[in-house]
């Protein structure tokens, strides 16, 4: 009887998740990329389209760090495990377009407008790999928390980031 009462806990537990489907979240980010050792600063969004799965759109700016600065925008799909009623985990796998501007470019100094045109600067698609939790708050409050790995050919990266938005 007591195996038969763990059992049904644990289900409930499992079918109980935060995220739910049709949940629409907006939100801002704060974190740091590893390739140029500097903060970043974004809005992301999310949208599930089922208890597992949901898309999660970010832009972010890499502030300017030994003269490298540039953006981020990603499109990166989580599939929530629901832990309790109020915190998932959940892996990251994406897509992005990263474009890297590094001031110290010897060419980019050449240009009239001190190499500020955006054709100097880098871009390359990116790959993302990770994980993150996330904890809801209220019912329209949640935190998160995220590392992933941005395979990008001249700026792979780690990425870590903590954020906060508004649930809808």
């Amino acid at each position: 009887y007591e195996i038969l009462r763990c059992l049904v806990g644990s289900e409930m537990c499992i079918r109980d998740r935060a995220a739910t489907k049709g949940e629409k979240s907006l939100g801002l980010r704060l974190g740091y990329h590893t390739a140029n050792k500097a903060p970043a600063a974004g809005i992301w969004f999310q949208y599930s389209f089922s208890h597992h799965f949901r898309l999660a759109p970010n832009v972010e700016y890499v502030f300017r760090h030994n003269g490298v600065d540039g953006y981020h925008f990603n499109l990166d799909a989580h599939f929530p495990i629901g832990v309790s009623r109020r915190f998932d985990i959940y892996p990251i796998a994406g897509v992005g377009f990263v474009a890297m501007y590094d001031h110290n470019d010897y060419q980019a100094e050449t240009y009239e407008d001190n190499g500020d045109d955006v054709s100097t600067r880098t871009t390359r698609f990116a790959l993302n790999f990770g994980a993150g939790v996330e904890y809801y708050c209220t019912r329209s409050l949640k935190l998160f928390a995220e590392g992933k790995f941005n395979w990008v050919r001249d700026f792979n990266s780690g990425v870590f980031a903590v954020g906060i938005g508004y649930v809808f």
